[in-house]
C-alpha cells in the first residue's frame, strides 16, 4: 500500500503519472511503498503503546517514529468505540503554518467540537472541529480542559 503525503505535490503527481502511464511502479515509486511500509510498522507499535488517561480518552505516543496519524487514530476509533477523545503526542503537526512536533486530540463522536473547546479555554489550535492539532506544551492543560468540559 501507499499513501501519498498530502502536503507533497511533487509526490502526488509522480504517483498519477506513473500509474497512468505504466503497469508497474517504478524505481521511485517503489521507494515511496517502503516508506509507508516503514510508517505502518512504527504505526503497530504505537497502538500496541495504548494508555487510558482518563475517562474515555485514549492516549499514543508517536515519538517511535514516522507514521499514518490517519490511520492510527482510525483503527483506535474502531477498536475503542466508547472513547470520545484519541490523542496522539509526539507527531507531527502544523502550527501557523510551521510544521513542529505537537499533539493531536480527535474524535469521531458528533456534537464533539474539540477547537470551540479549546477555544474557550484560551489554547491555540489549528485543524478541524474533530481533529485539532497543538503545541506540545499545550497538550496537558488541552486534555485537562476537555476533561473539565464533561463530554
Amino acid at each position: 500500500m501507499i499513501k501519498s503525503s498530502i502536503g507533497d505535490n511533487e509526490r502526488r503527481r509522480e504517483l498519477v503519472q506513473n500509474y497512468a502511464n505504466a503497469s508497474q511502479p517504478n524505481e521511485k515509486i517503489l521507494g515511496y511503498v517502503k516508506e509507508y511500509e516503514a510508517k505502518e510498522e512504527n504505526g503497530k507499535m504505537i497502538l500496541e503503546k495504548k494508555v487510558e488517561i482518563g475517562k474515555e480518552i485514549i492516549q499514543y505516543d508517536g515519538s517511535i517514529g514516522p507514521h499514518d496519524s490517519t490511520a492510527i487514530f482510525k483503527y483506535s476509533y474502531h477498536e475503542n468505540p466508547e472513547a470520545k477523545l484519541v490523542v496522539l503526542v509526539n507527531t507531527p503537526v502544523f502550527i501557523g503554518g510551521a510544521k513542529q512536533n505537537g499533539t493531536v486530540i480527535a474524535t469521531d463522536k458528533k456534537g464533539i467540537d474539540i477547537r470551540s473547546l479549546l477555544d474557550k479555554a484560551g489554547i491555540e489550535s489549528y485543524g478541524m472541529p474533530v481533529r485539532a492539532s497543538i503545541a506540545q506544551k499545550d497538550a496537558e492543560k488541552a486534555l485537562q480542559a476537555l476533561q473539565e468540559a464533561s463530554l
